[in-house]
Protein backbone atom coordinates (compact mmCIF):
# COMPACT_ATOMS: atom_id res chain seq x y z
CA UNK A 1 0.00 0.00 0.00
CA UNK A 2 1.11 3.53 -0.60
CA UNK A 3 0.09 6.76 1.04
CA UNK A 4 0.16 7.92 4.62
CA UNK A 5 1.80 5.14 6.71
CA UNK A 6 -0.22 6.21 9.76
CA UNK A 7 -3.48 5.59 7.88
CA UNK A 8 -2.24 2.19 6.70
CA UNK A 9 -1.25 1.25 10.27
CA UNK A 10 -4.66 2.38 11.56
CA UNK A 11 -6.44 0.36 8.88
CA UNK A 12 -4.40 -2.73 9.76
CA UNK A 13 -5.21 -2.31 13.47
CA UNK A 14 -8.91 -2.00 12.62
CA UNK A 15 -8.80 -5.10 10.42
CA UNK A 16 -7.00 -7.07 13.15
CA UNK A 17 -9.55 -5.92 15.77
CA UNK A 18 -12.45 -6.86 13.47
CA UNK A 19 -11.01 -10.31 12.72
CA UNK A 20 -10.30 -10.92 16.41
CA UNK A 21 -13.80 -9.81 17.45
CA UNK A 22 -15.46 -12.06 14.86
CA UNK A 23 -14.13 -15.62 15.20
CA UNK A 24 -16.36 -16.86 12.36
CA UNK A 25 -14.82 -14.45 9.85
CA UNK A 26 -11.68 -16.40 8.91
CA UNK A 27 -13.44 -19.79 8.59
CA UNK A 28 -16.09 -18.21 6.36
CA UNK A 29 -13.45 -16.52 4.21
CA UNK A 30 -11.45 -19.75 4.10
CA UNK A 31 -14.49 -21.68 2.87
CA UNK A 32 -14.29 -19.96 -0.52
CA UNK A 33 -10.79 -21.37 -1.06
CA UNK A 34 -12.24 -24.87 -0.99
CA UNK A 35 -14.75 -24.32 -3.80
CA UNK A 36 -12.16 -24.88 -6.55
CA UNK A 37 -11.53 -28.58 -7.14
CA UNK A 38 -8.24 -29.20 -8.97
CA UNK A 39 -9.25 -30.87 -12.26
CA UNK A 40 -6.75 -33.71 -11.96
CA UNK A 41 -8.02 -37.26 -11.99
CA UNK A 42 -6.68 -40.78 -11.84
CA UNK A 43 -3.12 -41.09 -13.17
CA UNK A 44 -2.69 -37.30 -12.99
CA UNK A 45 -4.73 -36.46 -16.08
CA UNK A 46 -6.06 -32.90 -16.26
CA UNK A 47 -9.74 -32.95 -17.13
CA UNK A 48 -10.57 -30.82 -20.18
CA UNK A 49 -13.01 -28.16 -19.07
CA UNK A 50 -11.93 -28.39 -15.43
CA UNK A 51 -13.61 -30.30 -12.65
CA UNK A 52 -16.95 -28.67 -13.46
CA UNK A 53 -16.67 -29.23 -17.24
CA UNK A 54 -17.88 -25.70 -17.98
CA UNK A 55 -14.98 -24.67 -20.29
CA UNK A 56 -14.36 -27.47 -22.77
CA UNK A 57 -10.61 -27.98 -23.23
CA UNK A 58 -9.74 -24.82 -21.28
CA UNK A 59 -8.76 -23.97 -17.74
CA UNK A 60 -9.78 -20.78 -15.95
CA UNK A 61 -6.47 -19.70 -14.41
CA UNK A 62 -8.06 -17.03 -12.25
CA UNK A 63 -10.33 -19.64 -10.65
CA UNK A 64 -7.41 -22.04 -10.34
CA UNK A 65 -5.25 -19.50 -8.50
CA UNK A 66 -8.07 -18.34 -6.19
CA UNK A 67 -7.45 -21.00 -3.50
CA UNK A 68 -3.82 -19.85 -3.24
CA UNK A 69 -4.58 -16.15 -2.92
CA UNK A 70 -7.38 -16.81 -0.44
CA UNK A 71 -5.21 -19.18 1.61
CA UNK A 72 -2.46 -16.55 1.73
CA UNK A 73 -4.94 -13.83 2.76
CA UNK A 74 -6.63 -15.93 5.47
CA UNK A 75 -3.45 -17.29 7.00
CA UNK A 76 -1.78 -13.86 6.83
CA UNK A 77 -4.69 -12.43 8.83
CA UNK A 78 -4.55 -15.36 11.24
CA UNK A 79 -0.81 -14.98 11.85
CA UNK A 80 -0.56 -11.18 11.79
CA UNK A 81 1.39 -11.00 8.53
CA UNK A 82 1.54 -7.44 7.20
CA UNK A 83 2.39 -8.20 3.55
CA UNK A 84 -0.24 -7.33 0.96
CA UNK A 85 0.84 -9.39 -2.09
CA UNK A 86 0.04 -13.10 -2.33
CA UNK A 87 3.68 -14.09 -2.83
CA UNK A 88 4.83 -11.76 -0.03
CA UNK A 89 2.24 -13.23 2.32
CA UNK A 90 3.30 -16.80 1.49
CA UNK A 91 6.98 -15.96 2.02
CA UNK A 92 6.17 -14.31 5.35
CA UNK A 93 4.16 -17.36 6.43
CA UNK A 94 7.17 -19.55 5.67
CA UNK A 95 9.49 -17.18 7.56
CA UNK A 96 7.17 -17.25 10.59
CA UNK A 97 6.97 -21.06 10.33
CA UNK A 98 3.20 -20.95 9.91
CA UNK A 99 3.81 -22.77 6.59
CA UNK A 100 6.55 -25.28 5.86
CA UNK A 101 9.30 -24.19 3.49
CA UNK A 102 8.51 -27.09 1.15
CA UNK A 103 4.79 -26.35 0.94
CA UNK A 104 5.48 -22.62 0.71
CA UNK A 105 7.89 -23.12 -2.17
CA UNK A 106 5.44 -25.41 -3.98
CA UNK A 107 2.54 -22.99 -3.55
CA UNK A 108 4.58 -19.94 -4.60
CA UNK A 109 5.79 -21.87 -7.66
CA UNK A 110 2.22 -22.86 -8.55
CA UNK A 111 0.94 -19.30 -8.15
CA UNK A 112 3.79 -17.85 -10.21
CA UNK A 113 3.23 -20.42 -12.98
CA UNK A 114 -0.49 -19.68 -13.16
CA UNK A 115 0.14 -15.93 -13.26
CA UNK A 116 2.77 -16.30 -16.02
CA UNK A 117 0.47 -18.52 -18.11
CA UNK A 118 -2.44 -16.14 -17.56
CA UNK A 119 -0.44 -13.05 -18.56
CA UNK A 120 1.05 -14.77 -21.61
CA UNK A 121 -2.43 -15.86 -22.68
CA UNK A 122 -3.90 -12.38 -22.21
CA UNK A 123 -1.03 -10.68 -24.05
CA UNK A 124 -1.48 -13.11 -26.95
CA UNK A 125 -5.21 -12.35 -27.06
CA UNK A 126 -4.61 -8.59 -26.91
CA UNK A 127 -2.08 -8.78 -29.78
CA UNK A 128 -4.70 -10.70 -31.81
CA UNK A 129 -7.28 -7.97 -31.13
CA UNK A 130 -9.32 -10.28 -28.91
CA UNK A 131 -10.81 -9.46 -25.53
CA UNK A 132 -8.51 -10.99 -22.92
CA UNK A 133 -9.91 -13.66 -20.63
CA UNK A 134 -8.52 -16.15 -18.11
CA UNK A 135 -9.30 -19.34 -20.05
CA UNK A 136 -6.11 -20.96 -21.29
CA UNK A 137 -6.40 -23.70 -23.91
CA UNK A 138 -4.80 -26.81 -22.37
CA UNK A 139 -3.75 -28.12 -25.79
CA UNK A 140 -1.52 -25.03 -26.23
CA UNK A 141 0.53 -25.76 -23.12
CA UNK A 142 3.83 -27.61 -23.38
CA UNK A 143 4.34 -30.97 -21.71
CA UNK A 144 6.53 -29.23 -19.12
CA UNK A 145 3.85 -26.62 -18.39
CA UNK A 146 1.22 -29.35 -18.00
CA UNK A 147 3.47 -31.25 -15.59
CA UNK A 148 4.13 -28.11 -13.57
CA UNK A 149 0.42 -27.33 -13.56
CA UNK A 150 -0.35 -30.80 -12.17
CA UNK A 151 2.26 -30.21 -9.45
CA UNK A 152 0.60 -26.86 -8.78
CA UNK A 153 -2.74 -28.58 -8.30
CA UNK A 154 -1.11 -30.89 -5.74
CA UNK A 155 0.13 -27.78 -3.89
CA UNK A 156 -3.41 -26.36 -3.97
CA UNK A 157 -4.74 -29.59 -2.49
CA UNK A 158 -2.12 -29.33 0.28
CA UNK A 159 -3.17 -25.82 1.31
CA UNK A 160 -6.84 -26.74 1.01
CA UNK A 161 -6.19 -29.63 3.39
CA UNK A 162 -4.33 -27.32 5.80
CA UNK A 163 -7.25 -24.88 5.63
CA UNK A 164 -9.79 -27.64 6.28
CA UNK A 165 -8.00 -28.95 9.33
CA UNK A 166 -6.77 -25.72 10.91
CA UNK A 167 -9.78 -23.49 10.31
CA UNK A 168 -12.73 -25.74 9.64
CA UNK A 169 -12.11 -28.62 12.01
CA UNK A 170 -11.38 -31.12 9.26
CA UNK A 171 -14.80 -30.70 7.64
CA UNK A 172 -16.00 -29.51 4.24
Amino acid sequence: MTGDPALVAELRRDIHATVTANPDFLPRLAQSSLEFRPPVRLFGRILPGGAGGEHLGRLDLKDASHPISTFARVFALRHGVQESSTTGRLQALVESEALSATTGGDVIGAFDLMMRLRIRHQVSQTLADQNPDNLVQLSRLSATELTLLKQGFAAIEAVQSKTRFELLGGTS
